[in-house]
């Protein structure tokens, strides 16, 4: 029997079929090729949670840019040098559908939106209302917080996206919508910018973040605003001391070329997908069926 798969000509997957490196077929039996089957792959990346030991001998392929950055070779250009302001920054969408309870319920991570309305109350938030490029790093000030939201205002293009990123120290990594980790704060690290997020998101990468290390946390929404306060009065040197270790964790865990290495590697016998909502949604039903679970243990 034959397999035939559709796919939408604007389907993320179709990609694939643009690249020239894709081959469909069945591998030879002789072929010296790393042949990943059914088996060895598994989209729950979040199970780690319920059970912590099968971070050993695991692999799990990180979230990484928007394929259209791949694609478009918007990525590949070195903005690593340069003049930087000492100023936390993020570019995305900040609306009440960021507010949902997938966050705090399931990675104990403040959602997006409640962040954004405590930041705008802060003196060091700046709404800036800019027109173009020009206009907006005329405004940009050390010392200050940019949300720059992409329904309102002047629009960032996608190729512009990474030169941006590398003319702040810090970057804002709030949560995605339905899970904390987003393809922004990748994004960022590729620069150098220096991810500012929440202790709870630190954890749930693989490998975990260190804070003071290769990123800045908080705790929580209390202890936000001290923290942008210790933020901005790092001195240059431990700035620049995180920078390297920012990329020294992106190239080593986050690079095309990592990801291969670390899936390929015969040391990890199991190789975790991060599938998005379909990896929160099997998060959600293990720990509603544990919880199940021990309530009746408990009656």
């Amino acid at each position: 029997m034959r397999n035939i798969y559709y796919l939408k000509s604007n389907a993320d997957a179709s990609i694939l079929f643009k690249e020239n490196h894709l081959i469909i077929g069945k591998p030879s039996r002789y072929s010296d090729q790393f042949i990943i089957d059914d088996k060895m792959i598994s989209p729950d990346y979040f199970d780690f949670i319920i059970n912590p030991k099968i971070r050993e001998n695991s692999y799990f392929v990180p979230i990484d840019f928007q394929q259209d950055i791949y694609f478009k070779s918007f990525w590949t250009h070195d903005f690593s040098n340069g003049k930087r302001y000492k100023s936390l920054f993020m570019a995305g969408n900040f609306g009440e559908n960021y507010s949902n309870a997938y966050n705090e319920k399931l990675f104990n991570t403040i959602n997006r939106y409640d962040v954004k309305t405590l930041i705008e109350s802060l003196d060091c938030y700046k709404n800036l209302e800019v027109k173009d490029e020009f206009e907006f790093f005329e405004k940009v000030e050390d010392l200050s917080i940019y949300l720059i939201e992409k329904k309102n205002g002047y629009q960032i293009p996608p190729s512009k996206l990474f030169f941006y990123l590398s003319k702040f120290d810090f970057f804002f990594a709030l949560p995605g919508m339905y899970m904390p980790i987003s393809h922004n704060i990748i994004e960022a690290m590729s620069v150098g910018t220096i991810p500012f997020l929440q202790q709870s998101y630190a954890d749930i990468f693989q490998p975990q973040l260190e804070n003071g290390i290769n990123c800045i946390t908080y705790l929580g929404i209390e202890d936000l605003p001290k923290k942008i306060q210790y933020l901005f009065s790092l001195e240059l040197n431990q700035i620049i001391s995180l920078r390297e270790e920012v990329i020294k964790f992106y190239l080593e865990n986050l690079t095309p070329k990592s990801i291969v290495a670390n899936i390929i590697n015969p040391q990890n016998s199991k190789v975790y997908l991060m599938a998005e909502q379909y990896s929160v949604n099997q998060l959600s039903l293990k720990l509603e069926k544990n919880n199940n679970i021990s309530d009746t243990l408990c009656n």
